[in-house]
């Protein structure tokens, strides 16, 4: 906007959260669009972190991984797993948001690995969040349709 802060509550937050173009905020008496946001979070949400920045994550086995060219590594392998110059080339196949060592012993060591994405949406900055939540409608990506997307079969069901 124009480097004003406003401070905002939780059911605000909920409110813009993912929206595109004007939003209106009544409590305020503010209207802005939502491409002129930098960072958006309720007051106490607590330390954001930028997940295009990351480089090291902890998988939900608690081995630690190292991000090359956007793809996930793992750190500690044997020499027979590793190429000319010393890089892991075991390549982590799971979800692509991992929290951080740090964020993985202090909250995520404990908790199931199903939880984990609903708190680390939460916790990214408002880029990631956009970038990992598909809201496009897009049926298909060349050829795999999108979960819950409609089929032939299903499209034109009453």
């Amino acid at each position: 906007m124009n480097g004003r802060e406003y401070e905002i509550n939780q059911q605000e937050y909920d409110m813009v959260k993912g929206k595109v173009g004007i939003v209106y905020l009544p409590r305020l008496e503010l209207s802005f669009n939502m491409a002129s946001v930098s960072v958006i979070e309720p007051k106490g949400m607590g330390k954001r972190v930028d997940r295009t920045k990351q480089l090291e994550g902890v998988t939900p086995e608690g081995d630690i991984v190292v991000k090359r060219f956007g793809v996930w590594y793992f750190r500690d392998v044997n020499e027979y797993q590793r190429d000319e110059e010393g890089r892991s080339i075991l390549r982590w196949e799971g979800s692509q948001l991992l929290p951080s060592p740090e964020e993985y012993e202090q909250e995520f060591k404990q908790l199931a690995s199903s939880e984990w994405t609903k708190r680390l949406i939460g916790r990214s900055s408002e880029i990631d969040d956009r970038l990992l939540i598909d809201r496009s409608g897009r049926v298909s990506t060349d050829g795999l349709s999108r979960i819950g997307a409609p089929t032939q079969d299903n499209a034109y069901a009453d």
